[in-house]
């Protein structure tokens, strides 16, 4: 539908230009003008503006004989019969239809099509008019007939709009309405359907330039975790829309693979169909099919990314809607709490049709936003802590000090094997092993003993540093809480994070104990993280250590080891030993880096 722009003539007063005159003004000056005259007086004097805007509302006879707005002589005669006036709105749309092409064989489409738009004020020497802004409507086609809209959720509503189609069918003027009926009563075609699982992305979204980036990391992870399901093949379109094609593989398998990606907020699986009318239909009745428990009650959620699709948004809900009535029995619509919401995403070349939606872990793709080096010890809360780092979009290579002989080697395979519950979600994590036993037993015997664990822990922090700075790390995540142990306080987490130069990450640092605990319950590391083998902090606790550690005392005790501890530190470094954790490895092969 074409749209033009025509101009209509009218009074205005040359300091009133531009401006309008609210209508309630204008009826109560008319009235009080009338009131005079047949008082016998003379007009009264009001605002020019309202003035000239009652002059402006007056017809005054044309050529042809008929009115149009015009200008009415200050003292109330009639215009002149003879001669046009100044400005003719006939002859604005004679030059506007010589502009446009048109001929007189369209002056009845034209006069019929105006549309008042807005007033403008003239130009020239006539600037005491103004001109209506009209709307040209050039080769409409004549009104169809539309189906009463769905209100409140009235199943009759829906019903009466299953046998109803508004506008021109999707894919020819010629073919009946219903899409891909055939056209003398011929039943519908076999539409091609293939089950489909639709990708969303949370955080990913709200980036700019670089978000390519983001979306090539988070396909090289997708595509990682579907490495197992042979058949299934990640499509990219455009607008970022992602969906993983099945070709026959189980939904249960991809979906259990899926929550392992970060950067995905959620996943349906959908049916694809063409984008048309009747395969929408088909497709939905094929969704309420495969709902596990038959609900009460639905409603239909049309998204049009495809504008030129013929049926509206609001006509996609009837149709569909009245479809899925005709043929569940039992079924009623609420469009306020449904039981299931039945969605429909109507792009150019395919249509999705889904009803459920699984919740993703979120966050942003791993490694987006760099490596750290997470502290990990075989506890509940460092497992979790470096969960919620790969989360945020950062690699982790894990950390772990070990005092053998004082710490069994089970105690070293528990932390391998959490380490490889967390190499789910990355694919594979590098775990150090740190010697520790000569660090410990020596600031055992030289320290001051409720500063036994304050001084460890800025060892371990020292020693982290220096391997982050080989791995090329920048960051040190912990699973540190506060206040949950005396290493913990506000005042021993001041003194232990300034050992480090690097940015020290406590994600669970305002969690509390029960929420970290469901939290490694559902990965899996809770089980794994009771087991009872202790670790080297839990061997070397002191009686009673301090919650409230000065930095000046602990950096003078620290000043009375210089002749040692800078040389263990170095030969610990020096001496750990790393190894790759897969997900499916049973057993690890050492390999010495360093």
């Amino acid at each position: 539908m074409g749209h033009r722009s025509a101009l209509g003539v009218g009074s205005q007063n040359s300091r009133t230009e531009g401006k309008r005159l609210p209508i309630p003004a204008q009826r109560r000056y008319a009235a009080a003008d009338s009131d005079w005259r047949r008082a016998g007086r003379g007009r009264p004097v009001r605002h020019r503006k309202r003035a000239g805007h009652r002059r402006a509302r007056q017809s005054v006879p044309d050529d042809d004989g008929t009115k149009r707005g015009g200008v009415r002589p200050a003292n109330g005669a009639a215009p002149a019969a003879a001669g046009p006036s100044p400005i003719d709105s006939g002859s604005c749309l004679q030059r506007l239809r010589d502009r446009d092409g048109h001929g007189p064989a369209h002056r009845a489409r034209f006069r019929a099509g105006l549309q008042v738009r807005g007033r403008r004020a003239c130009v020239g020497r006539a600037r005491h008019l103004y001109f209506h802004q009209v709307r040209l409507l050039v080769g409409r086609r004549p009104a169809q007939p539309r189906p009463a809209r769905l209100r409140g959720g009235s199943r009759a509503g829906v019903e009466r709009a299953a046998h109803q189609h508004v506008g021109r069918p999707y894919g020819g003027r010629n073919r009946p309405a219903g899409g891909c009926a055939a056209a003398n009563g011929g039943t519908a075609k076999e539409v091609p359907v293939n089950d489909v699982i639709l990708l969303r992305f949370g955080e990913l979204m709200l980036k700019g330039r670089n978000r390519a980036r983001f979306e090539n990391q988070i396909v090289q992870q997708i595509k990682r975790v579907l490495k197992p399901l042979p058949n299934a093949v990640l499509r990219t379109e455009s607008y970022g829309r992602m969906y993983v094609e099945l070709n026959g593989e189980r939904f249960e398998a991809a979906a259990k693979a899926l929550e392992k990606v970060f950067g995905l907020l959620s996943f349906s699986p959908a049916i694809k169909t063409e984008s048309a009318l009747e395969p929408i239909r088909e497709a939905a009745l094929r969704a309420m099919s495969r709902l596990p428990v038959k609900p009460e009650t639905f409603k239909v959620s049309v998204k049009r990314v495809d504008k030129q699709f013929p049926h509206d948004t609001f006509e996609m809900h009837r149709l569909v809607g009245g479809h899925v009535l005709q043929h569940v029995e039992g079924l009623k619509v609420d469009v306020h709490d449904p039981d299931v919401e039945l969605r429909i995403e109507i792009r150019q070349n395919e249509t999705f049709v889904y009803s459920e939606s699984v919740p993703g872990p979120g966050g942003f793709p791993l490694g987006s936003n760099g490596k750290a080096m997470l502290m990990l010890s075989g506890g509940i809360d460092s497992p979790v802590a470096g969960w919620f780092a790969m989360k945020r979009g950062l690699r982790i290579e894990a950390v772990h000090f070990h005092s053998y002989p004082y710490t069994s080697e089970r105690a070293k395979q528990k932390v391998i094997d959490l380490t490889r519950v967390l190499s789910d979600y990355a694919g594979s994590i590098m775990l150090h092993l740190v010697p520790f036993t000569d660090i410990q037993t020596r600031l055992k015997e030289t320290c001051r003993e409720n500063l036994l664990i304050t001084l460890m822990r800025r060892a371990m922090f020292r020693i982290t540093e220096q391997l982050a700075e080989k791995r090329e790390a920048l960051a040190i995540v912990t699973g540190e809480s506060l206040g949950q142990v005396a290493s913990q306080t506000l005042a021993s987490m001041n003194v232990i994070g300034r050992a480090a130069t690097l940015p020290v990450l406590r994600p669970l640092v305002m969690m509390d104990k029960i929420d970290i605990m469901t939290i490694a319950e559902k990965l899996e590391t809770f089980p794994i993280s009771i087991l009872p083998y202790e670790d080297c902090c839990t061997l070397f606790v002191p009686k009673s250590p301090s919650t409230n550690p000065s930095l000046k005392v602990v950096e003078r005790q620290e000043e009375w080891m210089e002749d040692w501890l800078p040389e263990a530190i170095r030969q610990a470094v020096d001496k750990t030993e790393t190894m790759w954790i897969k997900p499916d490895d049973k057993s690890s092969e050492e390999d010495r880096l360093f």
